[in-house]
């Protein structure tokens, strides 16, 4: 009898254990499920890791750099009216980024800031430089493709209005920023993009070509 009474009592607790390690399995996997999740999703929305190329003064003549400015401070400034994105920091992003709008993607792609994957499921592929463990390397990504510059520029501003993914919030900072200084500063906070002197490329893009008069 004592002994039926300890094979009833290891059963149960046998039972117990399975069930235990059951629960502490299903965790596990939820966990793991969640956190790649996240990851998927980040590596899917790359919005805020853009293409960083040097602006080649050489290259460009005052008149092409007239003539950009002239087209895009208009859209610049009513996405400011908009959205509160100061139009000098949205015009030295597309300056920079772009090469005066001469690059392959700013032409081909119409792709004025590198914002990466897919726009109404349009997308064009072109090598970039993304900085990773203190070094330049060379990648090759899927960047959204547009109809126009205008549409580049809307697309843009709504970045920073709605944010990416995993951070609706990111670019708050950016939008309230009242001068072009602490704009900067907040987008490069926010991680916009990889190259750790961004803000003060686009800080003497501003000053040099007073864009800050646009605001």
């Amino acid at each position: 009898m004592i002994v039926g009474e300890k094979m009833i009592i290891k059963t149960k607790k046998s039972k117990k254990k399975k069930r235990q390690d059951l629960i502490v399995t299903g965790i596990v996997c939820l966990v793991f499920v969640v956190f790649l999740s996240i990851i998927i999703g980040k590596l899917s929305q790359e919005e805020a890791a853009p293409v960083i190329t040097e602006v080649d003064e050489a290259k460009i003549t005052a008149e092409k750099k007239q003539t950009f400015i002239k087209k895009i401070s208009p859209i610049a400034k009513k996405n400011q009216k908009d959205s509160g994105l100061l139009a000098s920091v949205s015009m030295a992003q597309a300056i920079l980024e772009s090469d005066w709008g001469t690059s392959d993607l700013a032409v081909e792609g119409k792709n004025l800031f590198g914002i990466k994957g897919q726009y109404k499921k349009q997308s064009i592929k072109y090598p970039t430089q993304e900085f990773e463990n203190d070094e330049w390397i060379t990648v090759e990504a899927a960047f959204r493709k547009y109809s126009s510059w205008e549409e580049s520029m809307n697309d843009h501003v709504k970045l920073f209005k709605e944010g990416t993914t995993w951070n609706a919030n990111q670019y708050k900072e950016v939008l309230v920023a009242k001068d072009y200084k602490k704009g900067t500063m907040a987008l490069q906070k926010a991680g916009y993009a990889t190259d750790p002197d961004y803000a003060d490329k686009l800080v003497s893009v501003i000053e040099k070509y007073k864009l800050m008069e646009y605001d």
